[in-house]
């Protein structure tokens, strides 16, 4: 094995695992925001509502009843999507400071991949997908869509991305 490719298998766990644990912090700061738009929605102060009343698009655009309504999927895609996506690659940005670059560009890139994923298929990815029946939600670590699902069913409680 030539000796300049050893470093690199070395440094391969490090940078898997800090892409992991970047993963999970963008993903966290996230739907920390989501849950406070959320919660001022139902705020006594106008400025507040005002200020997260644009993420109701993503509501319409997918209702309680897990509907597709066309006409919110531009609102959608300019008012959940794209947020997302510089939320995440805000978060990705600042750990440039204190993780690898292999592991930060391995996170961005994953994080573009599903965002452009999601603005080529209108909003209607994997974790939007009409259903005739109301899903379980499973107890598990990580987030699938059937307990996306139950978000917009029931839109104040089930907040989370993965």
């Amino acid at each position: 094995m030539p000796a300049w490719i050893e470093p690199a298998l070395n440094s391969l766990p490090r940078v898997l695992l800090q892409a992991g644990a970047l993963f999970v912090v963008a993903t966290f700061v996230f739907d920390a925001i989501h849950f406070a738009l959320h919660r001022c929605l139902d705020s006594r102060h106008r400025w507040l509502r005002r200020l997260s009343r644009p993420h109701l698009a993503h509501h319409v655009f997918f209702d309680r009843r897990l509907r597709y309504h066309a006409e919110a999927s531009r609102a959608n895609l300019l008012h959940h999507v794209v947020p997302e996506y510089f939320t995440q690659m805000a978060v990705c940005a600042l750990a440039f400071a204190v993780l690898d670059a292999a592991a930060v560009g391995l996170v961005m890139a994953g994080f573009t991949v599903l965002s452009s994923f999601a603005l080529l298929m209108r909003g209607k990815d994997l974790f939007h997908r009409p259903t005739p029946r109301l899903p379980v939600a499973d107890g598990t670590v990580m987030v699938g869509p059937p307990y996306h699902a139950l978000h917009h069913v029931y839109p104040d409680s089930y907040i989370s991305s993965y």
